[in-house]
């Protein structure tokens, strides 16, 4: 059963991210419907996700499904947002580690929609791990 605070606050971000009000009743359904298929901390990877992956404001059912995801995207996008500080550091193997999910990323990706929407998803992916790679080369954390 999701908390009030967690389900409140979500629906608060996403309400506030995609700028779109939902109804009561919409709301009330998704209550339901969250407390049935997910847990505070699924609801909290859902949120972040659609957040992330979406344009538009997701389904509930859709928030449902990115949290049961692998999180390959969420933890691409947080270390993208986190970088490590020069205390911090990390080993090697861990950088190019995630080097290569980025690069599974490119390649993997099921993007919906007609053919030219996939590459411009895919390539802009692609920038973002760019950058990422540009930004570690630049605080040395890689060659």
């Amino acid at each position: 059963m999701i908390s009030d605070a967690k389900f409140n606050s979500a629906i608060a971000l996403l309400q506030e991210h995609f700028n779109r009000t939902l109804p009561e009743k919409t709301i009330a359904i998704w209550r339901e419907y969250f407390n049935e298929n997910l847990t505070d901390e699924q609801l909290t990877r859902g949120i972040k996700l659609a957040i992330v992956e979406n344009k538009f404001m997701p389904t509930a059912k859709e928030v449902v499904d990115l949290s049961k995801q692998d999180g390959e995207m969420l933890r691409a996008y947080e270390v993208r947002n986190a970088l490590p500080s020069a205390e911090m550091r990390m080993s090697e193997e861990e950088r190019l580690e995630n080097i290569r999910k980025l690069k599974a990323m490119w390649s993997s990706r099921k993007v919906p929609g007609n053919p030219e929407q996939k590459v411009q998803e895919r390539q802009e992916y692609k920038e973002v791990a760019q950058k990422l790679i540009q930004q570690w080369k630049e605080q040395g954390l890689i060659d």
